[in-house]
């Protein structure tokens, strides 16, 4: 049995990477010695963040098949095939169900959840015959009723569920795993209306503070690693306690 995470050498791909979690998790698992496929729909910021850990950027649009067929092809090239996936590209945007519009629901909708399908079909493809793992991003709000998030919750519920389903389809040579994080400190929170940012104040009493997105990766690296070799469609909320309630 592994006593350690014991995963340097092998080859991790990660959406979303230029920011936020997916930027944590792309850290991280440089730090472990995982050579890192970082990708993300801001190129720039994809290749910068590469060449600072020796890996390969990549731009990716996650809701294109064909940007995810031409992310497949560079990889292959770079590096042959991978040992892991991590679906951490995502958008939010608040809106009360009476005011939200179809385009910003199915916007949220294409980009979490189908996104994560598309990037699952793509590591499939990308693996080979050793053991592998994917881990996908969901949230706490796929739990819980939350104001104004009718479409994120409802993407990322379905993130949920395809995993638990992938993981059924895949094993048992991959795994697949989630992460519900709780309220992260990343860019996301910067445009929380009035209405939302009063809930998150009353939310982080129990913790006391806003999770740092490294916090989430240090999550990630254990569902990745063989410390986790027996667990497969779990999913693990790490929230500080805030769906337990709020602090008196």
């Amino acid at each position: 049995m592994p006593r350690s995470f014991d995963i340097a050498g092998r080859t991790a791909f990660v959406t979303g990477a230029a920011s936020g979690i997916g930027c944590a998790v792309v850290e991280r698992l440089a730090e472990e010695g995982v050579r890192v496929v970082v990708a993300d729909i801001n190129e720039k910021e994809a290749v910068r963040l590469a060449a600072e850990h020796d890996g390969l950027g990549v731009g990716l649009d996650v809701t294109s098949e064909g940007a995810w067929g031409a992310a497949v092809e560079a990889v292959r090239a770079a590096y042959g095939e991978i040992d892991f996936l991590v679906n951490s590209a995502g958008i939010v945007k608040m809106s009360p169900i009476q005011s939200l519009t179809l385009e910003d629901y199915q916007r949220q909708i294409t980009v979490n959840q189908v996104g994560t399908f598309l990037g699952m079909k793509a590591g499939i493809a990308l693996f080979g015959m050793r053991e592998a793992a994917i881990v996908n991003i969901s949230s706490i709000n796929a739990l819980r009723g939350s104001p104004d998030s009718t479409a994120y919750a409802a993407s990322k519920a379905a993130v949920l569920s395809m995993t638990k389903s992938a993981a059924r389809d895949l094993a048992p040579r991959v795994r697949v795993n989630a992460v519900q994080p709780g309220i992260i400190d990343t860019p996301m929170q910067n445009n929380n209306s009035p209405t939302v940012q009063a809930i998150i104040d009353r939310a982080i009493r129990t913790p006391g503070r806003m999770g740092d997105p490294r916090e989430i990766a240090n999550v990630v690296l254990f569902f990745l690693s063989g410390l986790s070799s027996y667990v497969t469609g779990a999913t693990l909320v790490v929230d500080g306690g805030v769906t337990l309630g709020s602090a008196s």
